[in-house]
């Protein structure tokens, strides 16, 4: 027999306290882990953490160069206001028409009390309201004309707002954020290094909450059921050990073969079920990778 075959199960039995019941399940603790990468490629010119530390929810992480970025959208913008000079402005060439109208119409006003007095003829006011329609189908060509102008620019300039956009977009994507709270376990990078998209920068987990993951033989399946209440133990002071309470989180629907560094009640079995038990962290006590232990509680 070989060394290891014997070593685990005397380490899980000295770790036992005198009358501590023995453990239903052992496994280790793990948290929920999330790989940042970046979005863009560049030089990082602005890094602001290292390993350990913690960070806030959408804390800046770091900073991929955007000086290229801000010229070509500068570019775009001073390319989008020479476009929009040439927009008309159609107040100003629309007064004129109106100016004219109001002199006639009030010209028509009056002649057509005289016509009704027999003081003036009847052709003068009939020449004065061609006028009026002609000089009101001048300013509707015209204002045409103006809104199509305008259209063209609009069109033109429409690209180059899409192009303005999209350098926004890239912007955003320069400043790395934390997408939520959480220690940063591992870092990829280091400030003035180059990346490129796609590239890991550093792993982050939120380690108040923890999951010990454990296997559990189909003979256990019935003393349990998920959302029910554990006993969580782990390594304390002095070689003892100390207990936090745990939840039933999850439990595989399918057996799988015992992995050769669990064991279960039964020393060794041939299928076991995967098995997540939710654990509260705050303290920081429980450590990614560190071995730990449940007892089902009774009813």
């Amino acid at each position: 027999m070989k060394a290891t075959s014997w070593i685990l199960p005397l380490l899980m039995l000295a770790a036992c306290e005198p009358g501590t019941p023995p453990a239903d399940a052992y496994g280790n603790f793990e948290a929920r882990e999330l790989l940042l990468s970046a979005e863009r490629s560049g030089k990082i010119v602005q890094w602001n953490v290292q390993q350990g530390d913690w960070v806030e929810a959408d804390e800046l992480i770091a900073v991929i160069d955007t000086v290229g970025l801000h010229l070509q959208k500068n570019q775009l913008l001073a390319q989008i206001e020479a476009v929009l000079s040439r927009t008309q402005d159609m107040g100003p060439q629309l007064a004129v028409y109106d100016s004219q109208l109001a002199n006639i119409t009030r010209e028509q006003q009056r002649l057509q009390a005289l016509v009704a007095d027999s003081a003036a003829p009847s052709q003068k006011l009939d020449d004065l309201n061609g006028q009026l329609q002609v000089i009101r189908q001048q300013k509707t060509a015209h204002l045409t004309q103006l809104q199509t102008a305008n259209r063209s620019v609009s069109r033109e300039v429409e690209p180059l707002r899409v192009q303005v956009n999209m350098l926004d977009d890239q912007l955003r994507r320069s400043y790395l954020r934390a997408p939520e709270a959480g220690r940063v376990l591992v870092t990829y990078a280091e400030n003035g290094e180059v990346t490129a998209a796609g590239k890991p920068l550093l792993k982050l987990a939120d380690t108040r909450s923890m999951e010990l993951r454990v296997y559990l033989s189909g003979s256990q399946l019935g003393e349990i059921s998920v959302g029910q209440l554990v006993t969580v133990l782990f390594d304390g002071k002095e070689g003892g050990l100390d207990e936090l309470p745990g939840t039933l989180a999850w439990v595989a629907d399918e057996a799988e073969f015992t992995p050769k560094s669990i064991q279960t009640r039964e020393e060794r079995v041939d299928l076991v079920y995967e098995a997540k038990v939710a654990v509260s962290n705050p303290e920081g006590r429980l450590k990614i990778g560190m071995p730990g232990e449940i007892q089902f509680r009774q009813p």
